[in-house]
């Protein structure tokens, strides 16, 4: 077993959640700080969707985002649909194989045509106000918040609860640090050393355990850390599955612990500064 203070991921693999997360914290704090006019992210999300058969689809699409780090920079947002899959092969080609399903919206709202065949070409790019912030912590921040966000597990955490208590979140403390942690490893333009913070302060959260190695919904290879929770529709569990190497999240998974399927995914291809122009 490594010792997760040296962060040696080349050793055995680390058999705890807190070993895990404290192998990646260590990979990470060796990485330069990098800036940039935009935060650039490459994105992957699935989603299952009930369209009224005895099966549900997985609805895929890809979006990418260049969100301005500065004042007075526009960024942008383009996306493309990957098309959906179902996730009962037998069930589907019992229902003669369609192409496409309805799925009902609230009354009020359109229907949603979901398609099996992708998009042919990406959506027009649409503008992003250089004021939007991000969401975080039942709220939205600034870049600039983000960017002086502590390097330091403990300040970070009372950040996190003191902005948590403040916009009535309701979930418990350990849920909501989990969930905002996860934010802050996988969306949020913070250097790694915040990472690397972040990471520390999931080890010291109850109910955070190891899943071992997994290959995420591309097939990519790391180690997740899983959190259940109890949702509206039963036990869900979160894992967030990190390339130990370089301490990089790759994904996050939502899975149900009743039945076993999965709800969501978000694979990460890029996450990262860039002054390149969207």
């Amino acid at each position: 077993m490594p010792d997760p203070s040296r962060g040696d991921a080349s050793a055995a693999q680390p058999d705890t959640a807190r070993e895990i997360l404290l192998v990646a914290a260590e990979q990470l704090s060796r990485t330069t700080a990098k800036s940039g006019r935009y935060w650039h992210t490459d994105t992957e999300t699935g989603e299952r969707a009930d369209v009224g058969r005895d099966y549900d689809v997985l609805r895929r699409l890809r979006v990418r985002t260049w969100q301005p780090t500065r004042p007075g920079i526009a960024g942008a947002m383009t996306g493309r649909s990957l098309g959906a899959t179902p996730l009962d092969e037998a069930a589907w080609r019992a229902d003669g194989s369609p192409v496409q399903w309805t799925q009902k919206a609230p009354q009020g709202m359109p229907d949603v045509v979901i398609k099996a065949a992708p998009a042919p070409q990406w959506e027009p790019a649409r503008p992003i106000p250089a004021d939007r912030g991000y969401p975080l912590a039942g709220g939205t921040v600034s870049a600039a918040e983000l960017a002086a966000l502590p390097a330091d597990p403990v300040k970070l955490r009372a950040w996190l609860l003191d902005r948590i208590h403040r916009t009535g979140g309701t979930e418990s403390e350990q849920e909501a640090l989990f969930w905002n942690g996860e934010a802050l490893l996988i969306e949020l333009p913070v250097t790694p050393q915040v990472r690397a913070a972040t990471y520390r302060m999931l080890a010291a959260i109850d109910g955070v355990r190891s899943l071992g190695k997994v290959k995420d919904q591309s097939g990519r290879t790391g180690t997740a850390v899983a959190y259940d929770r109890q949702g509206d529709f039963g036990r869900a569990q979160t894992r967030l599955i990190i390339d130990l190497p370089t301490g990089r999240a790759l994904a996050e998974e939502s899975w149900s612990v009743d039945t076993g399927t999965l709800l969501s995914y978000q694979l990460i291809h890029t996450a990262d500064f860039t002054d390149d122009r969207p």
